[in-house]
């Protein structure tokens, strides 16, 4: 028998996941301060190996199987996690609601708020470092400033910059500024900013950062 689960999330930005087999990806809004967003999975499928000649064929899978993974991914891709600091990320098995989890998982969901506060305070001082050295809201990520305003936490490095002057990372969507050449926080070129740039420059940038990958 097949049991569903429930991926809960408390993230301030969109969770964006994707998995081998059916379904392929998870995507979650970002989440208000103070709510919970809940997606359920009732039944997955995945590729299970057989051999050289018949290749793959598809598993009934474990919904648990399933979204524990996609929380211990998401959470081991994030920068500044220790096992009591990290996103507010987990499931719960079971078809669940968001008023069943803010009802029936009180536990979970108040743990959730306390690691991703911890994980928060960890933005911060790394953002607090960073700008001492360098002071330049370019290199100080949008993730770095949620989680001050999350806090509550006055920092000038904090000031979100004009809408105008911010556009999305092309690789990553973190927020930067138009005139960056490179995203601050992935390292990869932005193509639009880079037509701006001569050739011979060009060229130099997208050296320099093959070099760092």
């Amino acid at each position: 028998m097949i049991v569903p689960a429930t991926l809960v999330s408390i993230l301030p930005c969109e969770l964006r996941e994707t998995k081998p087999g059916n379904p392929g990806s998870f995507v979650m809004p970002a989440v208000p301060k103070g709510e919970v967003e809940v997606l359920v999975l009732r039944s997955a499928d995945a590729p299970y190996y057989v051999d050289y000649e018949r290749g793959s064929i598809k598993m009934h899978g474990d919904p648990e199987l399933v979204l524990k993974s996609v929380v211990e991914d998401y959470i081991r891709a994030t920068i500044y996690v220790t096992v009591d600091a990290h996103p507010g990320l987990f499931y719960v098995l079971g078809d669940k609601t968001q008023a069943d989890i803010k009802k029936d998982h009180r536990v979970e969901l108040e743990n959730a708020n306390r690691k991703q506060n911890n994980w928060f305070e960890k933005l911060v001082k790394a953002a607090d470092d960073t700008w001492q050295r360098v002071r330049r809201h370019n290199v100080i990520s949008d993730q770095h400033r949620i989680a001050a305003h999350r806090l509550g936490l006055k920092r000038e490095w904090a000031d979100i910059l004009a809408p105008s002057d911010t556009v999305e990372c092309e690789y990553c969507t973190t927020l930067i500024s138009g005139k960056a050449v490179v995203c601050p926080q992935c390292r990869m070129p932005q193509e639009a900013a880079m037509l701006r740039l001569p050739e011979v420059a060009r060229n130099i940038i997208r050296k320099s950062v093959a070099k760092e990958t």
